[in-house]
């Protein structure tokens, strides 16, 4: 296993940054979720650490050795592509085996490493077919089992998903946790799915526009994103984002989302003198029925329902308002009728309008 780590790394191509001041610690034998959208510099990271691109500033380490200069082949890095990466002409088995040949390993020693690993991916059947005879599935599996085969303490994982349908995703995300769960290999994994990350990950680190934005365990930050770039991309679908106002009455302070709810804040919240501010609800936070305890109501008309399996999207919308939930299937309702929303106060974000920033988020219990 080995720990990574980045001192001020900046990666300049074409005249232009695209990874901007990166400071970053990777401990060894974690399993980290690179999360971001398109273009927020999620590849560049990853062949920066594997030494496929050189930093424009900044210096890399793994282990405190700095690598920053060493070539690719001497990093002891195995990367898994988002295209399946396989040579056409070699067989399931060749394609596995080829690192290991590469070193010249001995035969007896490759085909038991082969055979393992092809067991665990359950490729066993298809050692002997050609990569144009494979679904995506079957051949992001043997790019997998290529990586594994290299041995290497690192491996980096650029959207390797991402070109597969839904059911496959399924599988071969239940494939990887059941791989890496246990640890024994530092792992990035870089995803746009929010989903993905999850259900993999210990560690997150949310990259957007070439910087790091939030680092942390994956269900805290998700819990309490930074600000609200970083909250719109924890959810799909994103975070409903709605203007608010903090006013007083009879010396308490109260949230006011015009034409949806007024809630009176607890003492504890908000030190500071804000006026305007944005509000923030998760849409899996919302549910059709109360929850035990204190709720907050929210009620609309119902302008959308979309079943998607066993879960069903709807919106809602009040005054200027739009308010999306995911919630269980249950029947599908009328539509421009008036439906009532809840959500536990917990489940309540408040952002600065200004600078998007997370302010507070209401307590544990509500008032």
């Amino acid at each position: 296993m080995t720990t990574i780590e980045l001192k001020n790394v900046t990666v300049e191509l074409g005249g232009v940054e695209i990874l901007k001041d990166i400071s970053l610690t990777i401990k060894s034998g974690d399993f980290v979720a690179l999360l971001g959208p398109t273009n927020a510099g999620k590849t560049t990271l990853l062949y920066t650490i594997a030494g496929l691109i050189s930093p424009s500033k900044g210096r890399i380490y793994f282990d405190g050795k700095d690598v920053t200069d060493l070539p690719p082949q001497k990093r002891d890095v195995a990367m898994v592509f988002q295209v399946f990466a396989l040579y056409p002409n070699m067989t399931v088995f060749e394609n596995i085996a080829s690192p290991l040949l590469a070193r010249k390993v001995k035969m007896d020693e490759i085909k038991r490493r082969v055979d393992e690993i092809a067991e665990i991916l359950g490729l066993k059947n298809l050692l002997e077919k050609k990569p144009s005879e494979l679904s995506g599935g079957e051949a992001q599996r043997v790019v997998i089992g290529r990586a594994l085969a290299k041995g290497s303490n690192i491996i980096l994982m650029d959207e390797p998903l991402t070109n597969l349908d839904y059911k496959l995703r399924e599988s071969l995300i239940s494939d990887l946790k059941r791989l890496f769960g246990k640890g024994g290999r530092t792992i990035i994994y870089s995803t746009a799915n929010p989903m993905e990350a999850s259900s993999l990950a210990n560690t997150l680190v949310f990259i957007y526009g070439g910087r790091i934005i939030q680092i942390g365990p994956i269900e805290e930050c998700f819990r309490n994103p930074v600000n609200i770039t970083a909250a719109r991309h924890y959810s799909v679908p994103p975070i409903n984002i709605v203007k608010g106002e903090i006013t007083s009455k009879n010396g308490k302070k109260v949230l006011e989302v015009p034409g949806l709810f007024t809630y009176d804040l607890p003492d504890q919240i908000l030190k500071t003198d804000m006026r305007e501010c944005l509000v923030g609800i998760y849409p899996h936070s919302l549910r059709l029925t109360p929850e035990k305890g204190e709720n907050i109501e929210i009620t609309g008309t119902l302008i959308l329902q979309e079943i998607q399996g066993s879960d069903m999207l709807i919106t809602i919308k009040s005054v200027d308002n739009l308010i999306t939930a995911y919630i269980p299937y249950v029947k599908l309702m009328e539509l421009d009728t008036q439906v009532t929303l809840y959500v536990k106060p917990r489940n309540i974000y408040i952002f600065d309008k200004e600078s998007g920033k997370l302010v507070s988020r209401l307590p544990e219990g509500g008032r």
